[in-house]
């Protein structure tokens, strides 16, 4: 009798949890919108064109951006001393070692 009791609530609880119709049974329907960028997504390589329009943006981000954080993030260890560019530089700034025009003479 006990054993046909939980042979039966195990059944139907492996019946409950299988049926529950996520995510094996959901319906999705496809989004024609997502679908075109991903399409986009996978052929840009081969529809990027530099022309005078998007040459400006393309060395803004691609050099000058870059740069500019490097001089910035260097900048600041000089100033407030950073431990790992003391070790490396001795703590001096790169604009107190250059020699002004009057003491290379």
């Amino acid at each position: 009798m006990l054993r046909s009791t939980v042979a039966r609530r195990g059944r139907q609880m492996a019946k409950n949890n299988h049926s529950r119709g996520y995510p094996a049974n959901m319906k999705a329907q496809p989004n024609k919108w997502v679908d075109e960028w991903n399409g986009l997504k996978e052929i840009t390589e081969y529809t990027f064109e530099v022309t005078q329009g998007n040459v400006g943006h393309l060395l803004l981000w691609a050099v000058a951006f870059p740069v500019w954080t490097y001089w910035y993030t260097r900048d600041e260890f000089c100033r407030y001393g950073d431990r790992r560019f003391k070790e490396l530089y001795n703590g001096e700034h790169e604009l107190d070692v250059v020699a002004s025009p009057s003491e290379e003479e």
